[in-house]
């Protein structure tokens, strides 16, 4: 299968979880996620079963993005593909791109 990243959404994270292989450069291995955004993603997945619905999954992965946000400013497009690659849905995904923007609005 190929994938082309389109212009309006990058696909780091879904190639980082998916290990996949950059055919403009296939000797390059695949790095994959660091350790610590690994477990926010894995985090992430498990707090958005009912699509981030108001309430104790939707607090969770605001408390992990406002954990990630510490280190570093939130990479949108690195947190919604990689889990875009684990399987999420669109709700989902559209659910926490809005807590995305609500925990870097509230700096």
């Amino acid at each position: 299968m190929a994938v082309v990243e389109a212009s309006d959404f990058a696909l780091s994270g879904w190639a980082a979880v998916a290990r996949a292989v950059d055919l403009l450069r296939p000797d390059v291995p695949s790095v994959g996620l660091n350790a610590r955004f690994a477990e926010a993603v894995e985090q992430l997945d498990f707090y958005g079963n009912n699509a981030y619905s108001p309430g104790w999954g939707r607090d969770r992965a605001k408390d992990i993005l406002d954990g990630l946000r510490q280190d570093a400013p939130l990479d949108r497009d690195l947190i919604l593909s990689a889990l875009l690659a684990r399987g999420a849905s669109l709700t989902a995904l559209e659910a926490l791109e809005n807590l995305i923007r609500s925990v870097e609005g509230s700096r």
